[in-house]
């Protein structure tokens, strides 16, 4: 059964607060923005959900503030697509900074069909790359091949 967030929202932020799930798809569910800061601060800590899908979401600017919000302390999130929510530049100069700043796991970050303007889009990529490889959390860290 697929969950719908108009029913099913205090179940999914349970999931996402008791990390019991690995990605989070609501596209076209046209939540707001409201509803995506609460999934934004449910995710802060979160450490297993790896993908974070909310296409269509009418996420707005007030939505991407949030998730750049999270960005910052999100550390397991790999990524996150953000399609057709009207952001604008201060959402969207909000992520890429926070992505610039904080975060090192998120490897795509999916933004097409806002409102953001050229330069801001220019600042996106850059701001993915180049990441480090991930090891699983609580893994040694690989031993040096040089002697």
């Amino acid at each position: 059964m697929a969950l719908k967030w108009s029913r099913d929202h205090e179940h999914i932020l349970d999931t996402i607060r008791t990390n019991a799930v690995l990605k989070v798809n609501l596209s076209g569910q046209k939540i707001g923005a409201e509803s995506v800061a609460a999934i934004a601060e449910a995710m802060e800590h979160n450490t297993s959900v790896t993908a974070l899908i909310l296409n269509t979401c009418e996420a707005h600017d007030a939505g991407a503030l949030a998730i750049a919000k999270m960005l910052r302390e999100n550390q397991t999130l790999e990524s996150v697509i953000m399609g057709n929510n009207q952001i604008d530049d201060e959402g969207g100069r909000a992520i890429v900074e926070a992505l610039e700043d904080d975060n090192t796991t998120i490897m795509s970050f999916g933004m097409e069909h806002n409102r953001i303007s050229p330069m801001t889009q220019k600042r996106l990529l850059p701001s993915l790359w180049p990441r480090p490889k991930r090891r699983a959390p609580n893994s040694p860290p690989r031993a040096s091949s040089r002697q």
